[in-house]
This record gives structure tokens, C-alpha cells and sequence, in this order.
């Protein structure tokens, strides 16, 4: 069996979870059973799924019961709580597809599984039975990028010239099958995180192709980059030829039917390859064909399968030869650009909220001194 502490990279991890049995009450004295213990997952930014794992190869966490109830201890003690320390930007869900909760920020607390209730005269004085069942931890990578695009479209190439990380590249789809973390890194020593995700294929909503393994990823992402062949795509012989056009229409429908909100994140479009011959031509082409997209024109021009319910907003659409390296320096500073123009959006934002909030305070501190003298 493989040693699980060296596998490349874990993204989502299956365990199983048992709070504790309630303890008994007794009648005779009107003593309470103590609570069991619950089991109780806490975000911490120094763990991994990877070394979650190695530490619990099998898997369990399992809480303490509670102490019968007696003459001696009118009320039980609790069982123990099985604190479970796990990666921060996490899904708890269950095996039917319920979300659990999210751990978001380090030191946050979610109880997974409450203990059971401990004896008393509502339940008879019988302790509640704890809760057992398995659920998945999920990670979702925390990233300023995340590349989105078909197989094939070159997203392993850009990143190979946006950062130092060398994923596997070669001319054939899904040469990326797990999601991996560059850093496109800056003189002044500035870095931005980017996300490269496994190609999609349509369906990916449906979670055709492990659509939803890897779609999951994008919504912790700041910024989508779309990453297209500038040529268009088939991805096998039975499937249709999709242009340039149609392939970010494409993109835009499979996110939006996993999650409309996905389409409502700031992106850019990265139109790759304009190193073959045409590329700069076709480029040109899609760049005002997308610009000039209306609801109308989208409707009679393109086939109800490709058609998104609303368009994404593009920022800037950039047209680049990933393998040439040709426009990828000016697109590096075109992404930071635009994260900081985003920052500056949201500083903004957050202090004319902040002001609003504070004369509304004041107008009802000045409405209550005129008040009180009436």
C-alpha cells in the first residue's frame, strides 16, 4: 500500500466522526448524565490534508461519552471533545452532498458532530445516542488567479512563464490532473498567487470529467483567468468544433450553472497561441466580437448549449503566445494591475460604508439629545 504521506497533493480527505454517548441520569436521585463530547474541527494555518492524514492514517475522531449521573455526582461530568485541527478555507460536507459549515479564518470553531444529550427527566433519564457518520473535508485553494479553461488551451505554459513553478506541459489535453499553486513573483518582491486547475470539459457543472473537484477551487479565487486557444477547440472527434468566441461562452455557462455567482468575479481573458500563423488576426477577431456581445446578438447568433444566462464582465482581454513568451511580461503587470486597482475598489468601498454607518449614529445620537429637552 502506498505510504499516503507521499502523495503529491490532497484536496478533499474523507473521514469518520463520532460524538459521545450521553451518560445515563438516575431516576431514584433526580442526578443528570453528563453531555458526551463533541467532535469539534478548528481552521489552523500551519496543517494540510496531507499531514492531517499521516498523523490519522485511519481516519477516526472519535469524542469521549459522559458520565452517568449518581448520588455522589448529581450531575455527570462530560465526555471529552475531540478537537480536530484542519486547513483553513475548508467544506465539511457529508455524504449526501449537505455542507456541514466552512472553516474560513485560523483559530474558527465549527462542531461538527454535538455530543449527546446527557440523562434527565425530558429523555427519561437516558442518554442520548452520539452522532456517527462520515464526511469530507474539502479544500478550496486560496489563490489571486484561477485559471479556467479547456484542456489543451495552454494554461500549464502560462504559468510556466508567469512563475517559477514547472507543471507538466505537453501538446495533448489534461497533462494538469491536480490543481497547483504558482507564484508570479515581482522585482520589488511583490508576489501573486496563481491557481492552475485541470482543464474542464462541458458538462463540468453536471460534474462530467470531476467537474465539481476542480470547479470548487475557483470560488476562493480573487480574479478568474480565462484561458483560451485563440483558435478554438474539439476536444475529441465526437465532439463539436467550438471558436475562440464560443469556447469563453462556453466557460462562462459551465460556471454559471455550478454557481451563478462564479460569473459575477472580476476576470480577464487570455486569448492563447497568437504565435501560429493568424493568431494575432483571430485575436483581434474575438476581442471585438466579445466586446461587441449584447443579450440580443447573443441570442440569435449562438446555439442554446453555449449560451450563458449572463455574460462575464471581462476587465481587459489580453492576447498572449504562452510558449513564445510573447505579451506574457506585459500581462504579468496587466495582473497586477488590476488586483490593486480591486484593492483600492474594496478600500473605498469599506470606508464610505464605514462613514455611513457613523452618520447614521451620530443623526440618531443628535435626534436622541433633541428628544431628551422635549
Amino acid at each position: 500500500m502506498r505510504d499516503p504521506g507521499k502523495r503529491k497533493f490532497i484536496d478533499s480527505l474523507r473521514v469518520f466522526i463520532k460524538s459521545g454517548n450521553g451518560g445515563p441520569g438516575n431516576p431514584g436521585t433526580r442526578s443528570i448524565g453528563g453531555s458526551g463530547g463533541s467532535v469539534i474541527f478548528e481552521g489552523c494555518s500551519k496543517v494540510n490534508l496531507r499531514h492531517l492524514l499521516s498523523q490519522h492514517h485511519d481516519k477516526r475522531f472519535i469524542a469521549g461519552h459522559g458520565y452517568s449521573g449518581s448520588r455522589r455526582r448529581l450531575i455527570g461530568e462530560s465526555g471529552a471533545d475531540r478537537l480536530v485541527r484542519v486547513p483553513v478555507g475548508v467544506d465539511i460536507v457529508t455524504d449526501d452532498r449537505r455542507l456541514v459549515g466552512r472553516i474560513d479564518s485560523p483559530g474558527q470553531r465549527l462542531v461538527v458532530a454535538p455530543g449527546g444529550e446527557g440523562g434527565r427527566p425530558s429523555n427519561r433519564y437516558l442518554g442520548a445516542v452520539g452522532t456517527a457518520m462520515s464526511v469530507r473535508v474539502d479544500l478550496r485553494l486560496l489563490a489571486d488567479y484561477g485559471f479556467v479553461g479547456f484542456p489543451n488551451a495552454g494554461k500549464s505554459s502560462l504559468m510556466c512563464a508567469l512563475s517559477k513553478l514547472k507543471p507538466k506541459v505537453a501538446n495533448y489535453p489534461f497533462t494538469t490532473l491536480s490543481p497547483s499553486i504558482g507564484r508570479a513573483v515581482f522585482e520589488d518582491k511583490r508576489a501573486i498567487a496563481l491557481a492552475d486547475l485541470p482543464g474542464l470539459i462541458e458538462g463540468a457543472h453536471v460534474n462530467v470529467g470531476l467537474g465539481h473537484h476542480f470547479l470548487k477551487h475557483v470560488e476562493r479565487t480573487t480574479y478568474l483567468l480565462f484561458v483560451v486557444d485563440v483558435f478554438g477547440f474539439k476536444f475529441n472527434q465526437n465532439c463539436p468544433y467550438r471558436s475562440g468566441l464560443e469556447t469563453i461562452l462556453l466557460l462562462n455557462r459551465e460556471l454559471e450553472l455550478y454557481d451563478p455567482d462564479l460569473v459575477r468575479k472580476p476576470a480577464l481573458a487570455i486569448l492563447n497561441k497568437i504565435d501560429k500563423p493568424g493568431g494575432r488576426d483571430c485575436a483581434d477577431e474575438v476581442t471585438a466580437r466579445l466586446n461587441d456581445l449584447t443579450p440580443d446578438s447573443l441570442a440569435t447568433e449562438f446555439p442554446a448549449e453555449i449560451r450563458p444566462n449572463e455574460l462575464v464582465k471581462f476587465d481587459e482581454v489580453i492576447a498572449v503566445s504562452a510558449k513564445e513568451r510573447i505579451n506574457t511580461d506585459y500581462l504579468k503587470q496587466r495582473l497586477r494591475y488590476w488586483l490593486d486597482k480591486r484593492a483600492e475598489e474594496q478600500q473605498r468601498e469599506r470606508m464610505r460604508l464605514a462613514a455611513a454607518r457613523l452618520d447614521t449614529k451620530i443623526a440618531r445620537a443628535n435626534q436622541e439629545a433633541v428628544d431628551s429637552f422635549v
